[in-house]
């Protein structure tokens, strides 16, 4: 299956279910005593917290109307980059639409903040934690947020995300980067090349659930339905909590 929060905004494909816990701790060494700084420090929770109720209208009254509106998101896997608000308000109810989790914890750490006049600059460590098929997947970022003020109240005016934890050289990372690389094949209907990296996943990574459950999901795709069931069933092995292999033995074995 799919794992992660894909570079070009694809959603993950198997729903799970988490409770959202939003932490927003202030760095000591920055000053957060007036009024800008604690109203912007609420802006950042709520406009978050909205996104992931799926409230397209309150998580809009968080941002600035205007063409220079922009969210980069940067990873080893690519990146992705919108500009303009009524592109990213598209793009964000797309996502809301498709999304069917409660969202991740999040810790969003606040390590610098400044303001001059109509525009505030934030940066922030951020760590992302799901919990997925019983197991944990987590991703550190450091983000920088620009805010500007608009009839008194601070608006977002871009979003800059570098996701650190993906240039890690790690046997997870090199095991999700194979798989990523199977689903593009897969994604454009070139299933031979698909399954080779696959394969190749599962050689490399024997005792990973997700390997075996991506090559018996290329496998269902292409017809081979017993093939598909003996990898699925291989996953189930690994992993007892892997739902979605058992939904798709549920479909293969009516």
């Amino acid at each position: 299956m799919y794992l992660g929060v894909n570079l070009k905004c694809k959603e993950m494909k198997t729903t799970f279910s988490v409770l959202i816990i939003f932490v927003l701790s202030l760095n000591t060494a920055v000053a957060f005593a007036g009024d800008d700084e604690k109203t912007i420090v609420n802006v950042i929770e709520q406009e978050y917290l909205a996104f992931w109720e799926k409230d397209l209208d309150t998580w809009a009254d968080y941002w600035v109307h205007e063409p220079s509106v922009t969210m980069l998101w940067i990873g080893s896997m690519g990146y992705s980059f919108v500009t303009s608000f009524d592109s990213l308000k598209v793009l964000t109810q797309q996502r809301m639409e498709n999304n069917n989790t409660d969202g991740p914890k999040v810790d969003k750490k606040v390590t610098d903040m400044s303001i001059s006049e109509d525009l505030a600059t934030v940066f922030l460590d951020e760590r992302y934690v799901y919990q997925f098929a019983g197991e944990e997947w987590g991703m550190l970022m450091k983000s920088k947020y620009v805010l500007k003020k608009v009839d008194d109240q601070w608006k977002f005016l871009s979003m800059t995300t570098f996701n650190e934890t993906s240039y890690e050289n790690t046997d997870l990372l090199s095991e999700y980067r194979i798989n990523n690389e199977g689903y593009q094949l897969l994604n454009r209907n070139e299933l031979e090349k698909a399954i080779k990296v696959f394969e190749l996943n599962t050689q490399l990574y024997p005792d990973a659930f997700n390997t075996w459950d991506s090559l018996a999901e290329a496998y269902m795709k292409k017809g081979e339905d017993e093939k598909a069931i003996r990898f699925y069933k291989k996953s189930l092995e690994l992993n007892p909590r892997n739902d979605h292999a058992k939904e798709m033995l549920g479909e293969l074995e009516k």
